[in-house]
């Protein structure tokens, strides 16, 4: 498996035109497609209707868990059913710049390591992302298939178990829309990420390895290329990413209050680790791109210091303005919030601590 090969999966499912197979048309009608997501969001709001009209924080938390939850799926979809075009373009630039940094690489060994060390953390991203998906789309399936209704109240109430019966059936399905295209988002964004990472390691060997003018030219045209495309990759989750992260800090809290309540379900004890699975992933992936994107700068230094040719002030000129472009890294963000990596990681899970703190001590028990 090679980068130019994680990045074709995502090109294959996403694109619209040539022959199509079945994953193809089932992704996009389910996942790609704004009726589905309308149907989601109906969903989340009467679930979040039937939060706000319970007689207590404990019998609010199982439709509030499930509406924030809905909420974040639609957050993650807007990728697919609103930005598949853009986001397919940036994909096929990432291959390309991939296809480019692996042409005539296979025998060297340096250039493997750091592609090979991108692919490790590409499919630990995607498999950690298909085994707690799986797991939180099989509790609500269990629950709904154990009981015969539904797994969280609604509004309006079903007046008849029948009526219970379809709802149940209708919320697992939609739970099943929602979660595969919320955990396709996060393995989509990993996949970027992780190519990025690839990229730029292969551009710091470049860097160290360059003794010509033309091996300065080859680095600071594939920097144009790299720094562009990571843009283009903060730009396209700037926004979204925040709604996308919602379920990620309410799922514990909510949780927790059940843990304390002694209502607890199937889906309590997966959600209670989402942010362990997604947010924290997430954050390790943007924090390992900042860290070897900044690595441009210390190699674009040694780099003027080791060309010998007729035009090296040139060349030094040219590798110091690419020092300078390097001193903003490469990143995910939350838009107004700042960028996402292990300090506001750290910070957002110190604040979960205490919001949690709050609830073990203040919130209400039963009995």
């Amino acid at each position: 498996m090679s980068m130019v090969t994680d990045l074709g999966f995502w090109i294959w499912l996403l694109r619209r035109e040539g022959p199509r197979g079945l994953r193809q048309r089932i992704f996009a009608m389910f996942v790609c497609s704004m009726v589905p997501q309308v149907f989601v969001g109906v969903c989340a709001a009467m679930m979040g209707t039937a939060a706000l009209l319970s007689a207590d924080l404990v019998e609010a938390s199982n439709p509030a868990n499930m509406a924030c939850g809905f909420y974040s799926c639609l957050g993650a979809n807007v990728t697919f059913y609103r930005r598949r075009d853009r986001t397919l373009a940036i994909l096929r630039d990432l291959q390309d710049v991939a296809k480019q940094i692996q042409k005539g690489a296979d025998e060297d060994p340096v250039i493997q390591k750091v592609l090979a060390h991108a692919h490790r953390m590409h499919r630990r991203m995607t498999n950690l992302q298909t085994y707690f998906g799986s797991a939180m789309i099989g509790s609500v399936w269990l629950t709904v298939l154990a009981s015969g209704g539904l797994y969280c109240a609604v509004w309006p109430a079903p007046t008849s178990d029948e009526a219970a019966r379809a709802g149940g059936l209708a919320q697992a399905v939609l739970m099943l829309v929602g979660c595969t295209g919320f955990y396709a988002a996060g393995s989509l964004i990993g996949v970027m990420v992780t190519s990025l990472m690839g990229q730029y390691g292969v551009l710091g060997v470049w860097l160290r390895r360059a003794r010509t003018n033309r091996d300065v030219e080859a680095a600071i045209a594939l920097h144009q290329k790299i720094l562009c495309l990571a843009r283009k990759v903060e730009e396209l989750y700037s926004d979204s990413i925040t709604h996308f992260m919602l379920c990620c800090f309410s799922a514990p809290l909510i949780s927790t209050l059940q843990v304390l309540n002694d209502e607890m379900g199937m889906l309590t004890f997966t959600a209670a680790f989402i942010n362990l699975a997604v947010f924290m992933p997430l954050a390790i992936l943007s924090q390992s791109l900042t860290d070897v994107s900044l690595t441009v700068r210390e190699n674009a230094f040694h780099a003027a210091f080791e060309v010998d040719d007729d035009d090296t002030p040139g060349m030094r000129r040219a590798l110091l303005l690419m020092e300078i472009l390097a001193e903003r890294p490469a990143r995910l963000s939350f838009k107004g919030l700042g960028p996402l990596n292990l300090s506001s990681a750290g910070n957002a899970l110190r604040t979960w601590y205490s919001c949690t703190s709050v609830l073990a001590n203040a919130g209400p028990k039963k009995g």
